[in-house]
């Protein structure tokens, strides 16, 4: 993916600014400190990050993208939504609730999610993880049911793998058993300040998420700065005990941000590393900045023993002219 243009951006400088100089200690100054700006412009405006998350959480949701999503879901039961209430004697459409019907006895279900299909996927303490298909124009599973994989079975699913829109986490409310419990986030910046002269990705920010939060990946789409939400790739796996999802992904390359919603919060607070950051933890601007620094206190100095000797020269002609002179 390509960086961000840098089309727009003038240094006017006044007329005869350089001619000006005094001297070319002052150019190389002037040279010095040009190249450390043109830097943080490349800072700046040459931004394209990606975002690491890994969190566990009891709930998240999940709209697949184009790509291999395909996931097989071991000794499974299948609930599909019934037209009138199920009840059934001696617990025969259990797990499923009331307004579901059991379509089958528990066994292997493989689905291969198509691109646009919306699921919820929960985490509970009896039923282990629930898989609710909220938007779907696919016909299996359809839309409105519920693949549980209970606990047993889910030691045994292995990871499962995607490339979509995920939001990890749900609004906090009282009494809600589902959300996120915690993880951390990295910004990784590949942009010309971190990768001018080699490919590579540079960690410029990174945080923890906290309890109860809802987050999101989102992206500025150029040149319209439209705000969408990212294409993520990643794996989920149980944690040890059970009670939640450890999910781990990693974000696509753009002008990418951070969106954390906390309760009781109005907005969304947006997580995304400024020009300070990205300076400071790029080699390559570190090492610039360094090398220049020790280039223009090279050339000061030398201009000084020049200037220096200079006077020195001038007062031993001066000397001999009066020596002369007697």
């Amino acid at each position: 993916m390509g960086y961000n243009s840098l089309k727009g951006v003038h240094v006017v400088l006044p007329t005869g600014f350089v001619a000006r100089m005094k001297s070319p200690a002052q150019l190389v100054v002037f040279v010095i400190l040009a190249a450390i700006i043109f830097l943080m412009i490349l800072a700046v405006f040459s931004q394209s990050r990606s975002y690491l998350i890994e969190a566990n959480t009891g709930a998240a949701s999940i709209i697949f993208g184009d790509g291999a999503n395909e996931w097989s879901l071991p000794d499974s039961v299948m609930c599909v939504s019934a037209e009138v209430p199920t009840i059934a004697d001696k617990g025969e459409n259990k797990p499923c609730n009331v307004m579901q019907r059991k379509q089958g006895d528990r066994r292997e279900i493989i689905v291969d999610w198509e691109s646009n299909t919306e699921v919820r996927l929960t985490v509970h303490s009896v039923d282990g993880l629930r898989i609710e298909t909220i938007s779907s124009e696919q016909k299996f599973p359809p839309q409105g049911s519920v693949i549980i994989v209970p606990k047993d079975a889910w030691t045994t699913a292995g990871a499962l793998t995607f490339r979509a829109i995920v939001t990890l986490g749900d609004d906090m409310r009282t009494g809600v058993q589902q959300y996120l419990k915690g993880g951390r986030w990295e910004a990784r910046d590949a942009g010309l300040a971190t990768g001018l002269l080699r490919k590579t990705t540079e960690v410029v920010k990174s945080g923890e998420l906290s309890t109860g939060a809802k987050v999101r990946v989102l992206v500025y789409d150029q040149p319209a700065r439209t705000v969408r939400a990212a294409q993520t790739y990643g794996h989920l796996l149980p944690t040890a005990a059970y009670d939640s999802m450890s999910i781990t992904l990693v974000s696509e390359l753009g002008d990418t941000f951070l969106s954390v919603r906390h309760f009781g919060v109005a907005e969304a607070v947006t997580l995304k590393p400024d020009w300070i950051d990205i300076a400071i933890s790029s080699s390559l601007f570190l090492t610039a900045t360094i090398m220049l620094t020790i280039l223009g206190a090279a050339v000061q100095i030398a201009s000084q023993l020049g200037s220096k000797r200079g006077t020195q020269e001038v007062g031993q002609r001066s000397e001999n002219t009066d020596n002369r002179k007697d």
